[in-house]
């Protein structure tokens, strides 16, 4: 049984069948797993109250009073701006008990060249501070060939978890002139539970060599995460960690961690400053 005040803009006047008119205070009208009641003395002089209160509240005037939204997790990205771009999705798992999470990052590069790319990127050697991206240049061949549209969902052929590539401009499968890879590819930063997908949707000729839009997704995806205990489930949300790190909001409710509710957040607040500020979102519980 779920019990909830109801709420009106005024209190209910009711005519007794002595003709007597009482006012009932909204204090004692409430919905109890959808279906109104009240808690107001009833006699053979007022036993039709509970029908005009359904009358009222299929009318509209009485309605439940709304369940606060109870704030569950926090999700906190790597320091900078970066973290503005990544979206945690919610979604109900094939076990109703259960649901299904998805984080994914999104950075997008306009206007690049290979000439400017090492610039844009960094590199090994030189990392570039304003690139909160999480791919970098492996490889830029100077003389290459201007870049095509493509599309990679998978990593280079002879890649390895450790040190993936993508090849984004290439004369032959041998030479493989410019190549993108992962800043961190450590096992410790979670790196293994995330997939990767590079596109260059658009490609514009130009003297001296093309203009080229460069978009990375980064994305990683839990099923079947189970709630409900007195402690997050925290050997699955650690699968995240490569791109957010999940923490208790508050704290843990008498009844255990309800399920996460259904929903696409983003991840705001984050800045590259001298002390970078890392972009947070916080996820609700199911109603």
């Amino acid at each position: 049984m779920s019990r909830t005040q109801a709420i009106a803009k005024d209190p209910v006047q009711f005519f007794r069948l002595d003709g007597v008119m009482v006012e009932i205070p909204i204090a004692n009208i409430y919905f109890d797993d959808g279906v109104i009641g009240t808690s107001y003395p009833l006699d053979a002089s007022s036993d039709k109250l509970p029908d005009y209160l359904t009358f009222l509240a299929k009318r509209g005037d009485l309605k439940p009073a709304p369940v606060p939204e109870v704030t569950l997790l926090r999700a906190t990205a790597k320091p900078g701006g970066g973290g503005n771009r990544i979206t945690i999705t919610v979604a109900p798992s094939s076990d109703t008990t259960k649901v299904d999470i998805t984080v994914t990052q999104t950075d997008v590069y306009d206007l690049l060249t290979l000439a400017s790319l090492n610039a844009v990127l960094g590199d090994q050697m030189t990392p570039v501070a304003t690139n909160n991206g999480l791919l970098r240049v492996r490889t830029n061949t100077a003389g290459a060939p201007d870049p095509v549209e493509l599309d990679l969902t998978e990593r280079d052929a002879g890649s390895t978890a450790a040190a993936p590539t993508w090849t984004i401009s290439d004369t032959s499968p041998s030479a493989s002139p410019v190549k993108l890879e992962p800043k961190d590819a450590s096992t410790a930063s979670g790196f293994g539970q995330a997939t990767f997908r590079v596109v260059i949707p658009t490609v514009t000729p130009a003297a001296g060599g093309a203009t080229f839009t460069l978009r990375v997704e980064t994305t990683i995806k839990v099923t079947g995460i189970a709630f409900g205990g007195s402690t997050l489930p925290s050997a699955a949300l650690d699968k995240f960690k490569y791109l957010v790190t999940f923490t208790a909001a508050g704290a843990a409710p008498a009844a255990g961690y309800p399920l996460p509710r259904a929903s696409t957040t983003s991840l705001h607040g984050g800045a590259d400053q001298t002390a970078p500020v890392p972009a947070t979102a916080t996820l609700l519980a199911a109603d």
